[in-house]
């Protein structure tokens, strides 16, 4: 089945719908996936969230890697014709575009403990499961 006709649905908000509303690969079970949804529903901004199945490998299809991302991962966002891959990039991204200072400040001091907590939770937060699982 081609990506285009997944079924999909869209977090409703009170912000204005943008010329190209941006969409969200993801799949509800991934945290980092989730994370970006979050902050998107928190701060009121409509995205278009397209439901991608990791159970089913469907990252790893050809389509996928063709049409939306050839690393095979989630979260990608979509936004006109840019895409980026990674939830922290992503949510920084949206953070900076949209100016949601309360979340990503311009004080370079802040944004460094920002990114330290965010750097560290990337490469500890599921350490944990990588030991369990192998």
């Amino acid at each position: 089945m081609p990506l285009s006709s997944k079924r999909h649905f869209v977090l409703v908000a009170t912000e204005k719908c943008h010329a190209t509303m941006e969409q969200i690969y993801a799949f509800p079970l991934s945290e980092p996936a989730r994370a970006v949804i979050w902050l998107c529903k928190i701060n009121n901004h409509e995205l278009d969230v397209k439901n991608v199945n990791l159970i089913k490998y469907e990252t790893k299809s050809e389509a996928f890697k063709t049409q939306v991302s050839p690393i095979g991962k989630i979260p990608v966002l979509k936004d006109s014709q840019f895409t980026l891959t990674e939830s922290h990039a992503i949510m920084i991204y949206l953070a900076e575009k949209y100016g949601w200072e309360r979340w990503y400040p311009q004080d370079p001091k802040v944004r460094a403990r920002i990114l330290e907590c965010m750097n560290w939770h990337h490469h500890n937060a599921r350490l944990s499961t990588e030991i369990f699982l192998n």
